[in-house]
């Protein structure tokens, strides 16, 4: 049956959110529920000082979607699963702009009603997504705190939360970005930068780490079999995703490129911007 936003609202109504909505996990996807994420959030914010909002406040916000099959269920389609349900915050906010293009609601909605609903919480994976909202309950005057979150699909729904902390949160997604990152930071003051990504991508080594410059001068190339980008980032920043080790200095020179699925350097190329 296709469910319209409509329906997942009217769905939600005022029940209390049953055992299994407090998993921290779903059963048929890979990613942590939205409560699995506020748990996350809790941890996050004692760390910086900072007090969680609780759940209780959220509930006005919160409606929920059945009937989720994720990608656990679309890899072994095993016929005895039971559906997951999403639990949906649609926190208030007075901007979404996502990819530079301003958004009417926090989620799209158009997506609950199509087989993967999880890809509608904050608009998917875009490169840059800017939140601004007057949430934050301890907003000082004259002053706009902001929080930078790097991110995969698992910020999607942990970075509303943020919002209770912060009064612009800036979500990053490096697999789509194609806005320099090093303008973005000589662009925006950020009080916190967050690197946020899930454990399976953790254990194979930080998609993110810290490399010495070689010269004050660079960019680096991302290789696809379709082709080649070209992104500056900033300072001696290197990038890990999907099985493919892209080992780059920002400020010096390409060292290779090698392909864990084929065992070998598929090429090695220099330049300097």
């Amino acid at each position: 049956m296709t469910q319209t936003a409509a329906d997942a609202a009217a769905f939600n109504a005022s029940r209390e959110p049953n055992e299994e909505e407090l998993l921290a996990y779903y059963r048929t996807d890979h990613h942590w529920t939205s409560y699995g994420a506020y748990r996350a959030y809790q941890a996050f914010a004692a760390s910086r000082g900072k007090t969680p909002v609780e759940l209780e406040t959220l509930k006005p916000y919160l409606y929920y979607l059945p009937d989720f099959y994720g990608s656990y269920f679309s890899k072994c389609k095993l016929y005895s699963a039971l559906p997951d349900t999403i639990a949906v915050y649609d926190l208030p906010v007075d901007s979404v702009t996502v990819g530079g293009e301003q958004k009417p609601t926090l989620h799209n909605a158009a997506q609950w009603g199509v087989r993967d609903k999880h890809a509608g919480l904050l608009w998917g994976n875009a490169d840059v997504t800017v939140i601004k909202s007057r949430n934050n309950r301890t907003q000082e005057a004259g002053k706009t705190s902001r929080v930078l979150l790097f991110k995969d699909s698992f910020g999607n729904s942990f970075a509303p939360f943020l919002t209770y902390n912060y009064d612009e949160v800036y979500v990053v997604d490096l697999r789509s970005n194609l806005t320099p990152v090093s303008e973005l930071m000589s662009q925006v003051e950020f009080d916190d930068v967050l690197i946020l990504y899930r454990a399976a991508q953790m254990s194979r080594g930080s998609p993110i780490k810290k490399t010495p410059p070689l010269n004050r001068r660079g960019f680096f190339i991302r290789f696809y079999l379709g082709g080649v980008r070209r992104f500056h980032l900033g300072d001696g920043i290197e990038i890990r995703q999907f099985g493919l080790h892209r080992y780059m200095d920002f400020h010096g020179f390409h060292r290779y490129f090698f392909d864990r699925r084929l065992g070998r350097t598929r090429c090695l190329c220099f330049g300097a911007a």
